[in-house]
């Protein structure tokens, strides 16, 4: 997702013939280099998660999380587990700061309407009794803001230039979460509104269970597949002129 936004921003200069159609470059010179940085991954969008196999970049949706106790005390658990992550390609770009001459950065502000999280819950609670459970759930992460800061390493060996991400780092603001269970389970009316309770009460502890792991995931995905993009492209991604 994000991570081919910045490699179609990083190209620079007209198409060749190892570059895809639907890669529009920007040169190095260009005096609104961060506005047509910003038009290129508005261009290449809808490549995102369907994947670019010419620059090795597979479909990345949906993304997977690591399993994550997201409540834990004597008397409830609840703990999601096979978290698969969709809607991460349907974002607005609202700032680019780009500079490949002499820093060697990119700075991306975007906000994304809707992530939605669909995973097996399983729940542990002690009520007159212990009763333990497992099903479907659904996550929804509404108005997202992501801020991503990635430094890139230009190296040249043996008359070669190559660039990669040396570092990334992600801030997710989330500000709305609304989760579902499955209709089947609105049965167990006592475990539901147990569930329900928790997590209305908990929403902000959640987050902060889920925000790490879910930037971290990322940015492994988007070093990985930037990197893979990059390599032995420099000359066509980054011609040195308007």
């Amino acid at each position: 997702m994000l991570f081919a936004l910045f490699v179609f921003a990083l190209v620079t200069a007209n198409v060749t013939a190892k570059l895809p159609y639907y890669i529009h470059p920007c040169g190095l010179k260009n005096p609104n280099y961060n506005q047509c940085f910003a038009n290129s991954i508005e261009i290449i969008k809808p490549k995102i998660c369907s994947g670019m196999p010419e620059l090795n970049y597979p479909r990345v949706e949906p993304i997977i999380l690591n399993d994550l106790t997201i409540y834990d005390n004597v008397n409830a658990k609840l703990s999601l587990d096979e978290v698969k992550v969709y809607n991460i390609c349907n974002f607005t770009l609202n700032s680019v700061d780009a500079d490949f001459n002499d820093k060697m950065y990119a700075n991306l502000e975007l906000r994304f309407d809707h992530i939605h999280l669909v995973s097996t819950y399983s729940s542990d609670i002690h009520l007159l009794a212990r009763i333990a459970h497992r099903s479907t759930g659904h996550i929804f992460l509404d108005n997202v803001d992501l801020k991503m800061k990635i430094d890139f390493k230009k190296i040249t060996k043996n008359g070669t230039t190559n660039l990669y991400v040396s570092k990334m780092k992600l801030n997710l603001i989330i500000n709305e979460f609304n989760y579902t269970f499955n209709e089947d389970d609105k049965k167990k009316d006592i475990l539901q509104e147990v569930i329900q309770d928790i997590v209305t009460k908990n929403k902000n502890e959640i987050i902060s269970k889920i925000k790490p792991d879910l930037e971290l995931k990322l940015s492994k995905q988007f070093i990985t597949i930037i990197n893979n993009i990059l390599y032995n492209r420099y000359a066509e991604l980054f011609p040195n002129r308007v």
